[in-house]
């Protein structure tokens, strides 16, 4: 039974920025395909009611490019299924840039605490600046953060999630320090860059988390991210379940086994119905982007730096659970 649905009412960047906010005019095309989302929402919910677990946790993630440039297809869907399914989540990704109390309050406030955000921050003020840029040319990390202070001040969930790599990692040790004083923030989920002409060699992807490590333990924060799904094969509750337990729904109707696969293979077309989803489809879009020789070389090396020095890593986190919807 599918109990995590993706929706990406926008669609990823295609142009050769490293990041993308805002839609270039000259790369994206939106498109008017509200009713593509209902329909699925609806399937979902039916599928719910038919097995009877409308008590049981289930989730919806919305991802993109920007879901908040659809903010009237959020705010419907939400209401639509955390009305029915009442311990059902809703998992937003987002810039936080485009977060106004406006939007936020259009939510029922007794649904509000269902609604989780998971917001990008990849680092002080010239390190986020230089990576997240804004087609209005306002600061980004400025934004964000009030994006993330108004969350706080409507006590909406939220979670931080940066993208590391050797120019983040430089000034994470500051970060940090500024999420525990300023936003009194211990927890930070992290994801290594992704560089699809480049092969990342484990060993160089580990010594950056190791030193990583180092950092958030002297800080006492708490780390989680996609880096952790490579311990799979070590540790059994993180082992992934996309296209089990989990689907997409991308903006033009196809269908993938998470949203890390759109774009690295081809998704499914013409479904209907979640029953005629064809799983094994979708087990061979993880199999042939997520497993091989080098995923479990750092899986293994990781197993091995929380055996000797994280312990409460050796399983699934509630930091683990709430980031991701493929376990």
């Amino acid at each position: 039974m599918i109990n995590r649905l993706y929706m990406m009412p926008t669609r990823h960047c295609n142009s050769n920025c490293t990041y993308c906010y805002i839609p270039h005019k000259n790369n994206h095309k939106q498109k008017k395909n509200n009713n593509l989302f209902y329909h699925w929402l609806e399937e979902f919910i039916q599928k719910i009611d038919q097995n009877h677990n409308s008590q049981s946790s289930h989730e919806i993630r919305l991802i993109g490019g920007e879901p908040y440039l659809k903010p009237e297809l959020i705010k419907n869907i939400s209401s639509r299924f955390l009305s029915f399914c009442d311990n059902g989540k809703i998992f937003i990704n987002t810039n936080g840039t485009l977060l106004t109390k406006e939007r936020l309050k259009n939510f029922a406030p007794h649904h509000r605490k269902r609604i989780y955000h998971i917001v990008s921050l990849d680092g002080i003020e010239h390190v986020h600046n230089a990576r997240r840029k804004l087609k209005n040319e306002k600061n980004a990390f400025r934004e964000t953060i009030k994006g993330i202070k108004l969350l706080q001040k409507l006590q909406m969930p939220f979670l931080l999630n940066m993208v590391l790599d050797k120019f983040t990692y430089n000034y994470l040790d500051a970060f940090i320090d500024f999420l525990i004083k300023e936003l009194n923030i211990n927890e930070l989920g992290v994801s290594l860059l992704y560089e699809p002409d480049k092969k990342s060699k484990p060993e160089n992807d580990f010594t950056l988390l190791k030193k990583t490590y180092a950092i958030a333990d002297k800080h006492g924060i708490k780390l989680s991210g996609h880096h952790r799904l490579k311990l799979g094969h070590r540790i059994q509750s993180l082992q992934c379940k996309a296209g089990e337990k989990s689907v997409l729904i991308s903006q033009d109707g196809k269908l993938f086994a998470c949203q890390r696969f759109v774009g690295r293979t081809e998704g499914c077309q013409s479904i209907e119905k979640l029953e005629e989803i064809p799983s094994g489809k979708l087990h061979e879009q993880v199999k042939k982007t997520c497993y091989c020789h080098e995923q479990e070389t750092l899986g293994d090396l990781l197993y091995e730096m929380y055996k000797t020095q994280y312990p409460s890593y050796l399983g699934t986190t509630e930091l683990d659970k709430q980031f991701f919807g493929v376990i």
